[in-house]
């Protein structure tokens, strides 16, 4: 949106500089710092992160399973001084996203950890790779399926009737305010670190669609666009239509989560209250 300012130095211009808008200024000034704490930009950060959560995590590496990483993040470990910002993840996929860091650098780091292990593993889709398997597979039907981020004269979209569009229910899910702790919990983290969890999106955007709302899954799809550090055209229009049930390749329609998760609950929420706490 905004303009590369004019200049003879050279310099890295301030982020400031760049977004200039009424609507830009209001979303860096709730930004926050965790939003940039927990994810400074650039090559070296991302370099960084990856030797840390990566390179020399060689037992977390292997044994990663996609579904078993929890949804409220990191605090599961308890004690004192828990960051309930931190990723149970590597939190690299914004680095992903702007470039900051190469698919393939990512790939060959995480083989070079499996060979560590002489193939004593996990495997794709729920192992590391097969995350990055998924991020292709939506950028080539991204590319390939006409009209991708759209419900109409979409191959991989069932045509779904969704309720009338509610301002009211839709302003209460952006902005955390629908009464369901969990996930206002998550909607909060969004806006405040830019970040939420692979089983948190899953949970946010069922219930925006068809587990309780029934509202139409692309004003979730604009929202997270605007919202998410890590928002990618190709991947956030894929999940948006897995996750509303109504693509192929989505799970059974009438397989909803909870929005009042348990301790057996697919999204793996921690148990104490404090990561609703923290951002509630």
């Amino acid at each position: 949106k905004g303009k590369l300012p004019s200049r003879t130095d050279f310099k890295v211009p301030e982020i400031g500089e760049l977004y200039t808008t009424k609507e830009d200024t209001e979303i860096l000034q709730k930004f926050g710092a965790m939003r940039f704490a927990q994810f400074p930009g650039g090559e070296t950060a991302a370099l960084a992160r990856l030797r840390k959560e990566v390179s020399s995590q060689v037992d977390y590496v292997c044994n990663f399973q996609k579904p078993k990483t929890m949804s409220t993040n990191r605090g599961n470990a308890g004690g004192q001084n828990v960051d309930w910002t931190k990723p149970s993840t590597t939190g690299l996929s914004p680095y992903l996203k702007f470039g900051c860091l190469s698919v393939r650098k990512l790939w060959h780091e995480v083989d070079a950890c499996y060979k560590k292990k002489k193939g004593k593993h996990s495997k794709p889709p729920e192992s590391l790779h097969g995350q990055l398997m998924f991020r292709d597979m939506f950028y080539v039907l991204s590319y390939t399926v006409n009209n991708w981020d759209k419900d109409i004269n979409n191959d991989m979209c069932k045509p779904v009737q969704w309720d009338t569009k509610n301002i009211k229910f839709l302003a209460a899910w952006e902005k955390g305010q629908t009464g369901y702790p969990f996930i206002d919990a998550l909607m909060r983290q969004l806006h405040q670190t830019g970040w939420m969890h692979h089983l948190g999106r899953h949970a946010v955007s069922c219930f925006l669609t068809r587990g309780d709302l029934y509202q139409h899954w692309v004003y979730g799809r604009e929202v997270f666009d605007r919202l998410l550090l890590d928002a990618d055209w190709a991947i956030n229009n894929g999940n948006w239509l897995w996750l509303a049930g109504v693509a192929p390749f989505s799970m059974p329609f009438f397989r909803v989560y909870s929005p009042c998760p348990g301790k057996d609950a697919a999204v793996n929420a921690e148990q104490t209250g404090e990561f609703i706490k923290f951002f509630v």
